[in-house]
């Protein structure tokens, strides 16, 4: 389901809020700051998982 952004789509989905709550606090204040450009539990995913991978190789 699309959603209007991040925001929209953890309040209504209990799926993707289980799965945001999971993430590193440091992933999630990151997607926080793209909050606009994620509308679907695909595009969440998808976000944190770059986030993961880049900020794995700034370490």
């Amino acid at each position: 389901m699309f959603y209007k952004n991040l925001n929209f789509l953890l309040f209504n989905s209990s799926s993707s809020r289980q799965y945001f709550d999971s993430l590193p606090i440091e992933i999630r204040s990151q997607l926080r700051e793209r909050r606009d450009f994620i509308h679907t539990q695909f595009q969440l995913r998808q976000n944190s998982e770059y986030l993961q991978s880049v900020n794995k190789w700034q370490l």
